[in-house]
């Protein structure tokens, strides 16, 4: 077991009237389908895969308090090979969306034998081309949801002009 579970609501809301939850569930975007199809070939090792999902020039900011770095999709790509090799498997959950490109999701990976488990969580920003491609990806501290927020947002003004008035109202 995780602690995945606490974060299935993290906010939870009082229950509707007929049971259901009445808290809006997040619509999954061209971003957040850009990392279903990284996380199967994550699943399957399909490392080629992986990197044509990325578009040229694609940037990866790692600004959780412990790494502070930024490199390109090779070295991510390089790591997650050792990291799925070591057995580490991700689990993800989509927070939100900013408009079409760009999505929020938490992110729990969880690795090692049953008698000494452990997992590393943060939130990850994820921007896609107008193809799909995934241009940039920023990692934040799991208590960080709003420096997150802030991040995905100005990324929706920077390329949606019509979006640009609202977020800035924001």
């Amino acid at each position: 077991p995780t602690r995945w579970s606490r974060h299935a609501n993290p906010s939870p809301a009082p229950p509707a009237p007929s049971g259901e939850s009445n808290e809006a569930p997040a619509k999954p975007n061209a971003a957040n389908a850009a990392m279903d199809l990284w996380h199967a070939a994550f699943e399957s090792g399909d490392w080629d895969a992986m990197r044509a999902l990325g578009a040229p020039g694609m940037q990866i900011d790692d600004r959780r308090r412990q790494a502070l770095i930024s490199y390109d999709a090779d070295t991510a790509i390089d790591d997650w090979r050792r990291v799925r090799a070591a057995g580490v498997q991700p689990a993800r959950h989509l927070l939100g969306t900013a408009g079409q490109r760009i999505a929020i999701e938490r992110i729990l990976w969880v690795g090692g034998p049953p008698e000494a488990r452990y997992e590393v969580e943060f939130i990850w920003v994820i921007e896609v081309d107008e193809g799909g491609g995934v241009t940039a990806s920023i990692a934040f501290d799991p208590d960080d949801e709003r420096a997150a927020q802030r991040e995905a947002w100005a990324r929706w003004a920077a390329i949606d002009p019509v979006a640009a008035p609202w977020v800035e109202l924001l």
